[in-house]
């Protein structure tokens, strides 16, 4: 579980870097500081393809297919139990299984309940909840104030208990953690 959580963080919360060969995708140097979980990624078949196109923002319907493709959820035959649907996602949306899952484990909180914004980029706060919500990873929303160590991320803020978590699991490093990149 470590392992994918540090792969797909790493991907989506600090992926904005130069392209050019890893082995199965064309624009990714083996250079990339992130080759090894790129590469774990598509070993894994979470990701497929020839380009993985590292500076494209991910969107949030690749995300939530990404993160439940890992815990084995292939979305095959999936049927929602629920009859409430989003406006902007089709029952034709090949990312449509893995959009209702996620709402149907209760992954995306409080989000508005007409729409998903399938297309729209995901944020690192949306991604960081939906991933620790899927794993399973309790974020305590009462911590040592004194062990809080973002720079850029007031300690009252409601990101914060989500952001310490991601650093005490090492998903985020200590200090200027850019949430709102």
């Amino acid at each position: 579980m470590k392992k994918i959580f540090t792969s797909i963080t790493a991907i989506i919360l600090f992926l904005n870097i130069a392209t050019v060969g890893l082995a199965a995708f064309t624009d990714v140097p083996s250079s990339n500081p992130f080759a090894e979980d790129i590469e774990y990624l598509d070993q894994t078949g979470i990701v497929s393809g020839s380009k993985f196109s590292p500076d494209r923002k991910i969107t949030r319907q690749e995300y939530a297919k990404w993160i439940l493709k890992n815990t084995g959820f292939l979305g095959e035959n999936y049927e929602s139990p629920s009859r409430k649907r989003f406006r902007d996602v089709s029952k034709t949306n090949s990312y449509a299984p893995f959009i209702y899952k996620l709402r149907d484990i209760g992954a995306l909180g409080n989000e508005d309940e007409s729409r998903f914004r399938p297309t729209r980029a995901i944020d690192r706060q949306t991604a960081l909840e939906w991933l620790l919500e899927v794993e399973g990873v309790p974020v305590p929303r009462v911590f040592n104030e004194a062990d809080f160590h973002a720079e850029d991320v007031n300690v009252r803020s409601p990101s914060a208990p989500l952001v310490n978590k991601a650093i005490d699991m090492g998903l985020l490093a200590p200090g200027k953690v850019n949430m709102d990149a």
